[in-house]
C-alpha cells in the first residue's frame, strides 16, 4: 500500500491500482506478460517487473508510464526491484541481475 492505494499485479498481465478505503480501481496498466514481482516506489512513481522483458516505472495518480526498461530475458521477480539512490536492480530469468 502507498498513498492510500493497493498495487497488485496478476497474472492477466495487468498491473492494478485500487483505492484503498473503497476497494474501487482507479486505473490499470497493460504489459502483455505476466507479472510476478511486487512493487517498489520512488516519489510519485510505482516500478515493478513483468515477464514481457521488461521494468515499468508508471506514475501512481494515473497510471501513466514514465519509463519503461527492456531485459534480455523474462522479469521474473518474486519480491521488489531493490532501489538505491540512482540505481535500480531487477532479477531476470538465466539468472541474471541487471542495473538500471
Amino acid at each position: 500500500m502507498y498513498q492510500g492505494r493497493v498495487f497488485i499485479g496478476d497474472t492477466d498481465g495487468r498491473f492494478y491500482c485500487v483505492d484503498a478505503a473503497t476497494g474501487k480501481e482507479l486505473w490499470n496498466f497493460d504489459t502483455g506478460g505476466e507479472i510476478d514481482s511486487s512493487p517498489n516506489f520512488h516519489g510519485n512513481n510505482v516500478i515493478f517487473g513483468s515477464r514481457d522483458y521488461n521494468v515499468y516505472c508508471l506514475d501512481v495518480a494515473a497510471g501513466k508510464p514514465a519509463w519503461k526498461f527492456e531485459s534480455d530475458y523474462e522479469v521474473r521477480c518474486f519480491c521488489s526491484p531493490a532501489r538505491r539512490p540512482m540505481l535500480m536492480w531487477a532479477v531476470a530469468t538465466k539468472n541474471c541481475m541487471s542495473s538500471i
